[in-house]
């Protein structure tokens, strides 16, 4: 880990490509050209061991784009057990992390595999990873995308407010969400993605969730805050999710979602 600390100082990340995988350096290659990276503060290590992976968190770094856009996250690095880091994500807020961990009626392994999920999730955008993104929905989920409307600058003050939060909702098929995002990808200098505020259903005991997640979603040209929900399924290495939707406000009746009856 200091290897890589002096690696982002100096900026010769060629020079710790043998302590990764191929697919973690390609990661971290994208990650350390996410804007004008470097790292904040001196990092301080916890090693956390998840079946045969350890995550080492974190290093608090600073991401600067164009016109002073600053970006704060702290890294995770995930090493397999051959010791190579196999990937690197932008941790939860510690409100997220914190939501999640305290489910101690779930078991420490079902925390955890969550947990990585949301950080890769979230970081996939950031990174504009959209062959990962591609990959874990599957092929009929049902994806429902909404777009915060801005009202036309002639109108009265009065009827601005009133439509501010008009949304525009768009249903999308694998195939076309994922033309979509290439597009969006291609748009924009940066996207950030902040988790936070999140209420998760599990389904008894199998590993599939619903999570109901405030998101807060900043680029160059477009930004919005609402909650995502996603209904995931876990149980396998690569992460499936059947429904992912948008909606400005957190939904009252979230809790009586019965997760139980989907049977995948």
């Amino acid at each position: 880990m200091r290897q890589i600390e002096n690696s982002i100082k100096t900026r010769d990340f060629a020079s710790v490509m043998p302590l990764f995988t191929t697919e973690g350096y390609l990661m971290f290659n994208k990650l350390v050209n996410y804007g004008n990276a470097t790292i904040i503060n001196q990092p301080e290590y916890t090693m956390i061991r998840y079946d045969s992976v350890v995550m080492c968190k974190s290093i608090p770094m600073q991401f600067k784009f164009k016109n002073n856009k600053t970006f704060v996250e702290d890294i995770v690095f995930r090493f397999n057990p051959e010791s190579k880091i196999e990937s690197v994500a932008f941790t939860l807020s510690q409100q997220a992390e914190d939501d999640i961990l305290k489910k101690d009626k779930w078991t420490e392994k079902s925390r955890l595999t969550l947990i990585n999920f949301l950080e890769n999730y979230q970081t996939a955008y950031a990174l504009k990873r959209a062959d990962y993104i591609e990959s874990i929905f599957s092929e009929d989920a049902l994806i429902i995308v909404g777009t915060v409307l801005e009202p036309a600058k002639d109108l009265k003050d009065s009827f601005v407010m009133k439509q501010k939060n008009a949304v525009k909702y768009t249903s999308y098929t694998k195939e076309t969400y994922i033309k979509h995002l290439k597009t969006s990808f291609a748009s924009k200098e940066y996207i950030n993605l902040h988790f936070s505020d999140n209420e998760i259903l599990k389904a008894g005991s199998r590993e599939i969730y619903g999570v109901q997640i405030q998101q807060q979603y900043l680029s160059n040209n477009y930004g919005d805050k609402g909650y995502l929900f996603l209904l995931v399924d876990l149980r396998q290495d690569t992460p499936v999710i059947h429904i992912r939707t948008w909606q400005p406000d957190k939904d009252p009746d979230f809790g009586y979602f019965d997760i139980d009856s989907f049977d995948f």
